[in-house]
């Protein structure tokens, strides 16, 4: 679980805009289950954030769609 968790993380965080979960499949040698688990182990920790999108391709109408939170911007940074 560890490892998932820093690989899903490393692979959001260099993602320039939105990733969905098959995305996310589909770049990382993980299971469904361990890349559900680090997501959501992400979202609770805070490092996350996540909006629901439409579907490009067949299957469900809309989508999860993540992006990596920068907890230290120059916005909400107080020294």
């Amino acid at each position: 679980m560890p490892n998932a968790v820093t690989k899903t993380r490393l692979l959001i965080s260099n993602t320039q805009g939105l990733i969905t979960l098959s995305q996310i499949k589909k770049e990382l040698d993980l299971t469904p289950a361990e890349i559900s688990m680090s997501v959501c182990y992400l979202l609770r920790q805070g490092s996350v954030d996540r909006i629901k999108i439409d579907n490009e391709g067949a299957g469900r109408k809309k989508v999860w769609a993540y992006q990596y939170k920068n907890k230290f911007s120059e916005i909400d940074y107080v020294p």
